[in-house]
């Protein structure tokens, strides 16, 4: 698993915070974190972010449906660290 500090320091790059603030899917934002970590040299698995991203809004049965369909039905609990481009990440 990557730690969230190294995930936190990917996001503070203004490119990588614009093209996760263009991603629809938390698929598509955790392909965008593990392109630019491996440009830095991260190993991991990108798509073990998937279950763990979750987009903020100021909706939250949006963010709980939308999270239960990434987590195939199952909304991961705990708490979430805010990340670039609107999204956040559980620690879990």
């Amino acid at each position: 698993m990557v730690p969230t500090s190294h995930l936190l320091m990917l996001t503070s790059d203004p490119t990588v915070a614009w093209a996760l603030a263009s991603a629809i899917s938390a698929e598509e934002a955790a392909k965008v974190l593990g392109d630019a970590g491996e440009a830095k040299g991260f190993k991991f698995d990108w798509r073990s972010l998937i279950p763990r991203l979750k987009r903020r809004s100021e909706d939250t049965e949006i963010d709980d449906a939308a999270l239960e369909g990434v987590a195939g039905g199952v909304a991961v609990n705990g708490a979430y660290m805010p990340l670039g481009g609107g999204w956040m990440i559980s620690g879990n």
